[in-house]
């Protein structure tokens, strides 16, 4: 994979900076470190010809106090000329300072070392016949790990190699090189430069056992510990190749690692946790269904709320116009009111001003009506029956009109409408009557009609007045039939009829007063009667506008919610749809994801706990390597491994081998790693 490959050109070039860098490696705790890099030597093919420790001992005691077990033979001060003391493989300086360097040599077989072989067009071939050559050609590297021990693992015997991490580069310039690959490591170009990179591990792979596939599977770490480089060559020519091995590893986050015990916790933790989001996206498929189902009827609601405030707002439309034609037909029948109770009062005081006549001419023509007694006979006891009757009629159906007009608009209007025809019959029956009394009576008596029309057209309130006026009436009879008596007597109590008349003339007046002041009553209460319905039908009037302007707004505010309603509704369906999509998609995960995972998974945990006791042998197995040409007792020690090639030319010139001074070490990483030896 790209990554894996970027991830290695990374490594590679880190630890090729790691291994050419001047360490700072970690003080122990008596300030004592040392640091060496084993420079190995190489023949084209990787058998070794030499090699040459370089070490820095530094202790914050002074170097003096310094004793090393080393195995080294030529060992050089290369630092200044104070000579090193060797006895009996124990190294000591007679100089000042707190710092050491001095370089040795060894015969010891390196931990790494590489096998090197080559091919010319599919067919083996020495480096040396090689050189100059042109073809296909193939260069195996194959690493090989010479630390190890034997462990028992899992009850059987495992051979457990030392763990290394080995960085490979080899240079194939394009001047005699072209289309270069390597399986399992990295092409860099650099220029007129193909760096040929590659990361590995030997003998990793045969510590881990048959757990080296989980760990390649899981990681995506190879365990590749051969490189092939394949190329088209022209006048074959190759520099050096160069290998860096590091035993420096993390070995504190090794330690740390979990048991298989945990691991298999978290797989059951998973399973759980994934079972119950499985019945929650059910349940929520379910809740989401319902919800669907009822937007759909609440969308429907909203729907009919919606016709009925069209209804609503029709119908307070028809109220508004209604109540605009109810305040001008009651503005126009009020107005006909105030004009017939002002036709009324007028009336009225006509009528007592003419009772007030008629009982004086009545009162006047006593004498003349006894006098006359015997010659008007029978006409004249009518007359009286009648007049004593309208009399009485008068007298009760005024005063108890006053009282009823006072409250209701007249309760006795019947009645009134009785007593005044009573008085214009009298009036029309009285020969002594003029005409202008005639006229005035059936002035009154129109008008009397008119308003009585005005006020039936209005309602049961004169209505009531008909029923009071007809009540009456029977009164009205037994006073007739009274005063028949009366007259019948007349010619045997004319004085006492005289008096009565008087009486009754004076009752007349009266009634007719309080008739006068009655209407005058009523035309003040349909004034303030017609003031009040004004404002009610002003006030009936805004509270239909009101209402037809709440009726409007609710209307739209269901239009409003109809289209919301729709799309929530919408929406439903489609969180419904989704829901099943999540819920189908959470079984296919459980089902054919997390079930079949966490079952392989508790099967691999025989090779984890495997696995993990493998990692605890290979941290023992680092730690116990701690110097490759010895150290000091207690100090802390940083060791790194350079191997390098011999050229391979057609015709190579020999020279002496210096290695490089700290002036060298200041150069860019990729001169610093050619120019480790000068030749």
């Amino acid at each position: 994979m790209k990554t894996s490959h970027v991830l290695k050109k990374s490594a590679c070039i880190a630890l090729s900076a790691a291994l050419l860098l001047p360490a700072v490696p970690a003080f122990a705790a008596d300030g004592t470190t040392k640091d060496e890099t084993v420079y190995v030597f190489l023949n084209p093919d990787g058998t070794v010809t030499s090699q040459t420790v370089s070490s820095w001992v530094h202790s914050d005691g002074g170097i003096r106090s310094v004793r090393e077990e080393v195995a080294l033979q030529n060992i050089r001060n290369v630092k200044n000329a104070a000579a090193p003391q060797l006895d009996g493989g124990v190294l000591t300086w007679d100089m000042d300072g707190n710092d050491a360097y001095y370089t040795g040599t060894s015969d010891k077989t390196p931990p790494v070392t590489a096998a090197i072989s080559y091919k010319l067009d599919g067919e083996e071939i020495s480096p040396q016949e090689l050189a100059g050559k042109s073809g296909r050609v193939e260069i195996t590297i194959a690493l090989q790990n010479n630390l190890s021990r034997q462990a028992t693992v899992g009850g059987e015997s495992r051979t457990i190699y030392t763990p290394f991490i080995v960085a490979g580069v080899a240079d194939l310039p394009t001047d005699h090189f072209s289309n270069v690959t390597c399986e399992g490591g990295s092409v860099l170009s650099e220029g007129q430069n193909q760096i040929v990179a590659f990361v590995a591990s030997p003998g990793l792979k045969e510590s881990l056992g048959h757990s080296a596939s989980l760990v390649e599977d899981t990681v995506g770490f190879s365990m590749q510990e051969q490189f092939t480089i394949q190329a088209d060559a022209t006048d074959f020519e190759l520099g050096s190749i160069m290998l860096g091995a590091t035993g420096e590893l993390p070995l504190e986050k090794l330690k740390e690692a979990s048991s298989a015990g945990e691991v298999s916790e978290a797989l059951d933790s998973l399973k759980s946790a994934t079972d119950q989001l499985f019945d929650g996206t059910s349940q929520l498929a379910d809740a989401t269904g319902l919800f669907a189902d009822k937007m759909g009827q609440f969308d429907q609601g909203i729907a009919e709320l919606g016709s009925g405030a069209g209804e609503l707002k029709d119908g307070t439309g028809l109220l508004v116009s209604g109540v605009q034609e109810l305040g001008g037909k009651l503005g126009l029948g009020m107005g006909q009111l105030r004009e017939g109770s002002a036709q009324l009062a007028a009336g009225s005081q006509e009528l007592l001003t003419g009772v007030n006549g008629y009982t004086t001419q009545v009162e006047g023509k006593v004498g003349e009506l006894a006098e006359k007694l015997d010659g008007v006979g029978t006409q004249l006891d009518g007359v009286k029956t009648q007049v004593a009757a309208d009399k009485q009629a008068l007298i009760d159906g005024m005063t108890q009109a006053g009282t009823e007009v006072k409250v209701t608009l007249g309760g006795d209007m019947t009645a009134l409408g009785q007593s005044i025809g009573a008085y214009v019959a009298a009036v029309n029956a009285d020969p002594a009557a003029t005409q202008a009394e005639k006229e005035a009576a059936a002035l009154m008596w129109q008008q009397f009609n008119q308003l009585k029309t005005d006020l039936e057209s209005h309602g049961k309130t004169l209505q009531s007045i008909s029923t009071a006026a007809q009540s009456l009436g029977k009164t009205v009879d037994g006073v007739f039939a009274t005063v028949g008596k009366e007259f019948g007597d007349a010619k045997t109590e004319l004085a006492a009829t005289q008096k009565a008349l008087a009486e009754y003339g004076k009752k007349l007046r009266d009634g007719a007063k309080d008739v006068s002041d009655g209407a005058a009553a009523l035309q003040e209460g349909v004034a303030a009667g017609a003031k009040d319905a004004k404002d009610g039908v002003g006030r009936l009037q805004q509270g239909a506008d009101d209402l037809n302007e709440g009726a409007s707004k609710l209307q739209r505010g269901a239009e409003d919610a109809r289209a919301a309603s729709s799309q929530l509704a919408e929406a439903a369906d489609t969180l419904r749809d989704k829901t099943g999509e999540l819920n189908e998609g959470m079984e296919a995960y459980k089902t054919t994801g997390i079930d079949p995972m966490c079952s392989e998974l508790g099967d691999l945990t025989g090779d984890l706990d495997e696995l993990l006791e493998v990692k605890d042998l290979l941290v023992e197995q680092s730690e116990a390597f701690t110097s490759y040409s010895g150290s000091p007792e207690g100090s802390e020690v940083n060791t790194k491994f350079l191997l390098k090639t011999s050229e391979i030319k057609e015709k190579e010139e020999a020279k002496p081998v210096v290695l490089a001074t700290e002036n060298t070490q200041k150069k860019g990483l990729w001169e610093r790693i050619k120019g480790i030896f000068v030749k």
